[in-house]
């Protein structure tokens, strides 16, 4: 394993008060405490994260070398073995999705930076779905009309999320893959989930991806 992403909801369930709140010891320092473990970790929020303080998660860049979030959304590429370029783009889904919200910054952002890569592999990841059939949330219908035509009209192969407690990898739309990997809560925290015509695979009671 090169990097872990993470797709939101890092702090349950009302986010870090600052960097100096206890939770980063006993959420993340503590749990990923393991050698195998030391590794970079490239975070987005989710809406549990946007009820304490998000930008507290982004200074916490400063004091941890394996927390790497220079921004509320941000990208960065990995260059696999054979010189292949993946760029990822991390999006802070929440004020997308929310009623009111502005993310008319993000969204113009989003769209340029999609515009200009030449990698090989283009993958967004946020917090909320386009796309689900887990049976808490479900299609959202805002991230629908807001992200997926810069999904599609960019050609990212992959849009990675969570928000709905399950494990789904569904068939292509307009030509993106959306996989839902929101099982890190594990089993008490897991959503029931119906495997439809439209997936390649559901499942729930808790996983990550890789």
């Amino acid at each position: 394993v090169d990097f872990l992403l993470t797709v939101g909801d890092n702090f349950y369930e009302n986010g870090v008060s600052s960097v100096d709140d206890p939770q980063w010891k006993t959420k993340f320092e503590d749990v990923y405490a393991d050698p195998a473990l030391q590794l970079p970790i490239y975070p987005s929020l989710g809406n549990h994260d946007h009820r304490g303080n998000p930008q507290a998660q982004v200074e916490y860049s400063q004091r941890n070398k394996n927390w790497k979030m220079p921004a509320l959304y941000y990208t960065f590429t990995h260059t696999l073995g054979d010189g292949t370029a993946v760029q990822y783009f991390a999006i802070d889904s929440n004020p997308i999705q929310q009623a009111g919200g502005d993310s008319t910054e993000q969204l113009t952002w989003l769209d340029a930076e999609l515009g200009k890569s030449t990698a090989r592999w283009k993958i967004v990841f946020g917090h909320h779905p386009l796309y689900s059939n887990g049976e808490g949330h479900g299609d959202n219908k805002a991230m629908i009309a807001k992200v997926g035509p810069l999904l599609t009209k960019h050609h990212v192969d992959v849009y990675l999320c969570g928000h709905d407690h399950t494990l789904e990898m569904l068939k292509p739309i307009g030509g993106v893959y959306h996989m839902v990997s929101g099982g890190g809560g594990g089993p008490d925290m897991a959503y029931g989930v119906t495997w439809t015509d439209k997936a390649y695979y559901a499942a729930t009671l808790g996983g990550f991806t890789l």
